[in-house]
């Protein structure tokens, strides 16, 4: 009696976690992450597939965003519900983020239209003086219209889902996006209260070119001997390697180039040199070796410098 209750229970056991497991196999093929494929075309026609499982990843900021629908993927999770619940409800949205600014939509075609209203506003004020103060500012609405697509099976009709699959995407150079700002895109299945959402970081991929101001210090040593410190402002042209796999020297060493007024001898009324630099830690130490362009007797130096206006952490 007893092998009888343990064998009945290890059953009843065994096809609860069976259930659960046939019903997590149903949730997940009906989750959009499963049909949905989201796919980068940089500027150079490369496709790079996203991950579906990852929420957070980084675009460049000329790239095209694919969204992308895999029928025989569609077709098998929609097979999965009784005939009387073979539908789906497809909502796509988009939100751009800049940096330390408000997020706003976009519009996706197909999908969703973004209507754009900028007025100018007043408020007034009635301070302690009794003199109304009036501000003026502007304000900026946003007014979104979904294009839901509702995709079905029919038996009758089995080439309908292809027929209403509608492909989009979302291109990124219009948007006119800076490095640092975010794309918020979302895929949301409606009738089972399903989201896909993908949260990407813009960048701008390949070879950045950026200006800095740094003060330095240039050393230069005479045939005579004779050494001298003299600081000196220039600015650096700075050429920084950005990968989609980041390097560990990305942040900490790039080259540039260094153009800076000099003050070596007090006869001439204008020295420029220019140096091959290294900048290390963000830019904010530098260090280089250069040649007073205006001189021919000693023009070599070398230099060092600290970017005082970007400090380390806010970027090039």
């Amino acid at each position: 009696m007893k092998n009888v209750l343990r064998f009945s229970t290890l059953l009843t056991f065994l096809l609860s976690m069976s259930a659960s497991l046939v019903a997590g196999a149903q949730e997940d093929l009906a989750h959009p992450r499963y049909y949905i494929v989201i796919r980068e075309e940089t500027a150079d026609g490369e496709g790079i597939q996203l991950d579906s499982a990852a929420i957070y990843g980084t675009v460049d900021s000329k790239s095209i965003i694919r969204i992308l629908f895999d029928r025989e993927k569609l077709t098998e999770a929609l097979g999965i519900f009784p005939l009387e619940e073979t539908e789906a409800v497809i909502r796509i949205e988009a939100y751009v983020q800049p940096q330390n600014a408000e997020k706003y939509p976009v519009s996706v075609e197909k999908y969703s239209t973004v209507v754009k209203r900028t007025e100018i506003a007043q408020e007034a004020s009635l301070p302690e003086s009794q003199e109304t103060k009036v501000t003026m500012f502007t304000r900026t609405e946003y007014e979104i219209h979904h294009h839901d697509r509702k995709l079905g099976l029919s038996p009758s009709q089995p080439d309908d889902l292809i027929r209403v699959t509608v492909d989009t995407h979302i291109d990124l150079a219009s948007l006119n996006l800076q490095r640092g700002d975010r794309v918020y895109l979302t895929v949301s299945e409606l009738e089972n209260q399903y989201h896909l959402t993908k949260i990407l970081e813009v960048k701008s991929f390949g070879l950045e070119v950026y200006l800095k101001s740094p003060i330095i210090l240039t050393y230069r040593e005479s045939a005579g001997g004779e050494t001298s410190l003299a600081p000196s402002p220039g600015t650096t042209i700075v050429f920084k390697k950005v990968g989609r796999v980041q390097s560990w020297f990305e942040d900490w060493l790039h080259l540039g180039v260094n153009v800076a007024f000099l003050d070596f001898d007090s006869a001439q009324s204008l020295e420029v040199g220019m140096a091959l630099a290294l900048t290390i830690y963000k830019d904010f130490f530098e260090i280089g070796y250069g040649r007073n362009l205006t001189m021919r007797e000693d023009p070599w130096y070398w230099y060092i410098g600290l970017n005082v206006v970007h400090l380390p952490g806010q970027g090039g």
